[in-house]
This record gives C-alpha cells, structure tokens and sequence, in this order.
C-alpha cells in the first residue's frame, strides 16, 4: 500500500526571538529607491523594503520582563527631545554575510547624539540600557549576500529623519510592529 500524505500535521514553530529596538525609517519613496540600488550591487535576496531601517538602541525581550521593558522604552522615547537631522548612505560594504550602507560622516554624528539621548533619558529614569561599542549606523539590506568590497555610492541616498519609532522584531518570522514614534523637531 502506498504512504499517503498527511496535511493534518501541523509544522513545527519556527524559532523566534523577541527584540526591542529604536530606529530611524525610510519613507515609501526611499524604500524604493534602496530596493532598486540593492538590486543593483547584489544579486541577494533582498529584505522587504518595509523593514529597512537604521538601528539606534535595541533591547532583548524575556517572557518574565517583556511588558516592562515595553513600557520602560515608551516611557523613553516619549523623553527625548532631539532635532531632526539628514541622513545620508554614502558606501556599501559587508558585515559578515549582511550587505549594508553605512551612514557618511554628519548622519553618523547625528545618530550617535540621538542614541545618546536616548541613553541619558534612560539612566534619568533608572531604566538600565546601555549600547555596545563600535555603533556604526548603517541600513542592511540582506543578511545573506556575497561579499563586496566598500566603496562609494555614485549617488548616495538622502533623507530627512524627521521622526524616530520603537519596533518590536519577532525575528525568525520576519515580524516588525512599530509600538511607539516620535517627532524630531
């Protein structure tokens, strides 16, 4: 007798991990354009341009502390008064396996102040995050892509930061929810 197939067995859960992070975001016209330069310096599967961002301040997430640290870093966000600021992707280059642009030289300024206020408003509160060395804003663009060398773009990307969001990751399922934005003045 042949095997059957059996659709009722459910699929096992992909594995996930929670993470909070705070993060500028390209505009609708801007993730275009990124999608399209992608496709131009790497044959990579891309992620969904909805997804791009630039990483300020992240933060694991466990099942016994989640909703606090949610409300600690609303509480954080809704604290800091920054001003809004260029931003300005002017290289490729590889991580690892990650191809991503990195940030010139004023838009990495700007983004190491504001994830520095964001720290101050923390500590003020007695809310215990901190950020690892090395912060080197950049935009991946995909996690699996070939190594390139770095070098300039011919036309760099531009935008103004005119607000900052705070993003709950389900990485593993490719889940981004934005739990709170707030305005650059």
């Amino acid at each position: 007798m042949a095997e059957q197939l059996r659709l009722d067995i459910p699929w096992p859960p992909l594995a996930s991990r929670e993470v909070l992070f705070f993060a500028i975001m390209p505009d609708a016209a801007d993730r275009a354009r990124l999608t399209e330069l992608g496709k131009q310096i790497s044959p990579a599967r891309l992620h969904p341009a909805a997804r791009f961002h630039l990483s300020l301040l992240g933060m694991r997430l466990d099942a016994g502390s989640r909703e606090k640290v949610i409300a600690d870093a609303q509480e954080v966000g809704g604290a800091v008064a920054a001003v809004a600021f260029e931003i300005e992707l002017s290289r490729t280059c590889s991580f690892g396996n990650s191809l991503v642009l990195c940030c010139g030289g004023d838009t990495a300024a700007s983004m190491l102040q504001l994830q520095q206020a964001l720290l101050g408003a923390a500590a003020e509160r007695g809310i215990g995050l901190w950020a690892r060395g090395g912060y080197c804003p950049h935009l991946t663009l995909s996690y699996r892509a070939p190594r390139v060398d770095p070098a300039p773009l011919a036309d760099p990307i531009r935008w103004r930061a005119r607000e900052f969001v705070l993003v709950l990751s389900d990485q593993g399922r490719g889940r981004h929810t934005w739990l709170g934005r707030w305005p650059l003045m």
